[in-house]
């Protein structure tokens, strides 16, 4: 039996990850993986581990396979979900086939560059990118903006919130973090050393110890 009644946000930049258990919910060891309904699709997912869910969300032009490194380590404590959003991974069903030019364009972007230094993760980040391309052709996600603005409401989040930074990731993202620690009042802010924006692929030892420790605090 698990008691927990907590919501929690910790945002690595480029992913998310949310921790939610309700008081008195049970936990039993599962593993599995599938596809659920919904809203009109089928969205791919997969789950490991006992305890407080925790929710891992991929970053753009990635799938759930960025969480290789946290899936296992993860699921000694937690019920580990992680799952391809609408248009990723085994959530899409390709139609058309993408020219190679969009995903080398998105990885020679500075965002990526760190990564992209790591010879073992490179090859990884290339067959990702590549097989999910298409997120940015006719994505209507990325035509509109949010209303209203979500930098006006981050006032709104009242949960325990863990923001991690990696010190090479782009100054757009450092002022996003800045944003974000400022709005959300006792957000604790960490920032690992030679990563860039893909810290938990690039740093995963030091990210999942640094995930661990946050989330050991709200036990």
């Amino acid at each position: 039996m698990t008691r927990m009644n907590v919501v929690v946000g910790v945002f690595a930049f480029g992913s998310l990850l949310v921790l939610a258990s309700k008081t008195g919910a049970q936990s039993n060891d599962f593993a599995g993986r599938g596809f659920a309904p919904v809203n009109g699709t089928r969205l791919f997912y997969e789950v490991k581990g006992t305890g407080p869910a925790v929710v891992l969300i991929h970053g753009g032009q990635l799938d759930s396979r960025m969480w290789d490194e946290q899936l296992d380590v993860l699921a000694q404590q937690f019920a580990v979900i992680r799952y391809d959003v609408r248009g990723y991974g085994g959530s899409f069903q390709p139609d058309q086939l993408y020219s190679d030019a969009v995903t080398e364009s998105w990885l020679k972007d500075p965002y990526m560059a760190p990564a992209m230094e790591r010879g073992k993760l490179a090859p990884l980040l290339r067959r990702l990118s590549r097989e999910n391309a298409h997120c940015w052709l006719n994505n209507p996600i990325l035509q509109r903006s949010p209303r209203p603005l979500v930098a006006e409401r981050l006032s709104e989040i009242k949960v325990p919130t863990l923001l991690v930074l990696g010190d090479r990731d782009v100054s757009q993202i450092n002022a996003t973090i800045e944003t974000l620690e400022k709005g959300i009042k006792g957000s604790v802010k960490v920032v690992i050393k030679g990563a860039g924006h893909l810290v938990s692929m690039e740093e995963p030892e030091e990210f999942n110890e640094t995930l661990l420790a946050f989330l050991e605090k709200l036990k």
